[in-house]
């Protein structure tokens, strides 16, 4: 099991909240979310996403702010749409 994530940090996962609009296809061109809360300071949050084995890094712009967290958003392209499958 994945250790427990303090409450206060930040935060993606999977779900509609942070992935809005998933891919469909290969090449399709998708927004994932990343929730900081505003006590972390974050001046900038790269996003990094792996192809062919190369690491390529995106920069997230703010998409939201509030008091207590910033909302963070970043532009990806679907390079592997299936990644796990049950038999």
């Amino acid at each position: 099991a994945a250790p427990a994530q303090p409450l206060g940090a930040a935060h993606h996962d999977g779900s509609a909240l942070y992935c809005p609009d998933p891919p469909q296809e290969h090449g399709d061109t998708f927004t994932v979310l990343l929730r900081v809360p505003a006590a972390e300071g974050a001046t900038r949050v790269v996003v990094r996403q792996v192809l062919d084995g190369e690491p390529r890094n995106t920069l997230a712009r703010v998409d939201r702010t509030t008091a207590q967290e910033t909302w963070w958003r970043a532009d990806l392209t679907a390079h592997n749409t299936v990644t796990n499958s049950a038999s």
